[in-house]
């Protein structure tokens, strides 16, 4: 959140609308926290204001990291998806280091702003997956309850990588949340 944030002052960017998919939408919600001065709007993606990992996702990805890859891979999509697109990311997937796989997941569990989602006070979009077994819909629907005016667009036949999954869907709903907001003039 910390680079974020730089990144927008030094580019002199701002409000601009942040948007994060899993991890990255636990980043977006820290900066409309911690500075939503920065920021126009909020567009959220398969994630939710805690992240909680599965203990078997740690253990796999430790003591066989192929494996926890898959087994990652196989929560993390519809079964809907395509087999090129679901090798493609578990293939990207093997290509990351387990320590930095492992960090982020354990930045993902440590991640918690359910007694304070509520206090964002920016337009927002949550989009998931119907079918996400990493981070449910039931977060998105949390986050669209708790901040006031959030919108919700659940995606059928797509999991936890719903913009690769259901690419058009998912950019018509963020242009058309886009669009609200110069309507709006956000």
């Amino acid at each position: 959140a910390r680079v974020v944030r730089g990144f927008i002052r030094a580019a002199g960017l701002g409000p601009v609308v942040l948007g994060g998919h899993s991890m990255g939408g636990a980043i977006a919600q820290t900066v409309a926290l911690e500075h939503p001065e920065l920021l126009a709007g909020l567009v959220l993606v398969g994630t939710g204001a805690r992240l909680r990992v599965l203990p078997r996702i740690f253990e796999l990805l430790a003591s066989d990291y192929a494996e926890g890859c898959a087994f990652v891979n196989a929560l993390g999509f519809s079964r809907a998806t395509a087999h090129t697109l679901k090798d493609g990311v578990r293939t990207a997937m093997l290509g990351t280091r387990p320590d930095v796989t492992i960090g982020d997941f354990m930045a993902c569990d440590r991640f918690d702003v359910m007694d304070r989602v509520g206090t964002i006070r920016l337009p927002a979009l949550a989009i998931c997956g119907e079918e996400d077994q990493l981070t449910p819909p039931k977060y998105a629907e949390f986050l669209a309850q708790k901040i006031p005016g959030a919108r919700l667009l659940l995606v059928e036949r797509a999991g936890h990588i719903v913009q690769l999954e259901q690419p058009e869907i998912v950019n018509a709903g963020i242009r058309e949340f886009l669009l609200t907001l110069a309507f709006l003039g956000a």
